[in-house]
C-alpha cells in the first residue's frame, strides 16, 4: 500500500540549495523574491500572507515576465521543491525531473482555473514515456489514480474523462474540510489488485492554511505535534 499511502509526495525533487536569506547559494527562483509568504493561490500562482522574517516552511515566488513564475516551497534552510511555471493552453505548466520510489520520473503540473493535475511519467532519455499515475486536486478532493500498468499516454490528450476509463490498480482519495484552524482529513484507499479497502480520518490545526499548503508540506512537518480531536 506504500504507493497509494504515498500519494503525491512520494514524487521527490528536493534541492540542496538553500532557501536561507543567510548562508549557502539561493536558487534563482528564491533569489529573484524579495519576500517568501506563508500560502499560496495555486490556481493564480500569487502569494498569501507575506513572511518577512526567517521562518519555515514558506513559499517563494517570483515573477520572470508575464508568463512565467518560479515557485519555489522551502521546507527549512536548505530543502526545497523548484517549480518554473509557463502560461500555456489556458493553464500554468510545469515539468520536473525528479524521482519516484527510487526511478526517474517527468512529474507535469498543470494548474487550471478550476483544478490541478500532476502526471507522473517514467523518464525516457529526460522526455515522459508511459504514465505511471495521475493526482488531482479540485473543489477541495484530492485524486490519486496509480494504474496496472505503464501506460503510452500522449499528455496533451489528458483529460478526466481519459482518467475515468484507464485500467486501475488502485484509488486513493484524500477529502479537506476546513473548520476554521482546523483541517479535517478524510483519507479513502482503495487496493483493487489484492481487493483491499481502508478509510481514516484526522483533523490537524493549520492555522489559517489552505489545502494546497497541505499536500506540498504535510511529509515535512510533524504531524503529531498539530493533530486534534475530530469533534
Amino acid at each position: 500500500m506504500t504507493l497509494l499511502n504515498s500519494f503525491l509526495l512520494s514524487v521527490a525533487f528536493i534541492g540542496a540549495v538553500g532557501c536561507s536569506s543567510t548562508g549557502g547559494t539561493k536558487s534563482s527562483a528564491v533569489a529573484n523574491a524579495s519576500i517568501g509568504y506563508s500560502d499560496i493561490d495555486i490556481y493564480h500562482l500569487k502569494g498569501i500572507g507575506p513572511i518577512k522574517e526567517r521562518r519555515f516552511p514558506q513559499i517563494y515566488i517570483a515573477d520572470s515576465g508575464v508568463t512565467t513564475k518560479n515557485v519555489s516551497f522551502c521546507y527549512d534552510e536548505k530543502h526545497l521543491r523548484r517549480y518554473r511555471f509557463t502560461y500555456e493552453n489556458q493553464k500554468w505548466a510545469s515539468e520536473n525531473e525528479t524521482t519516484d520510489e527510487g526511478e526517474p520520473v517527468i512529474l507535469l503540473t498543470w494548474i487550471y482555473p478550476d483544478k490541478v493535475l500532476w502526471l507522473t511519467y517514467t523518464s525516457r532519455n529526460g522526455h515522459p514515456d508511459s504514465l505511471k499515475s495521475v493526482s488531482k486536486l479540485q473543489k477541495n478532493v484530492e485524486t490519486r489514480y496509480v494504474f496496472k500498468t505503464m501506460l503510452k499516454v500522449d499528455p496533451d490528450k489528458m483529460s478526466d474523462d481519459l482518467i475515468s476509463k484507464l485500467p486501475l490498480m488502485g484509488l486513493s482519495v484524500n477529502t479537506y474540510v476546513q473548520k476554521g484552524r482546523f483541517l479535517h482529513v478524510v483519507n479513502s484507499i482503495d487496493n483493487y489488485s489484492v481487493d483491499y479497502h481502508d478509510k481514516n480520518q484526522g483533523c490537524y490545526d493549520v492555522g489559517v492554511h489552505s489545502a494546497i499548503w497541505w499536500i506540498m508540506f504535510r511529509n515535512y512537518i510533524d504531524l503529531k505535534t498539530i493533530r486534534k480531536d475530530c469533534k
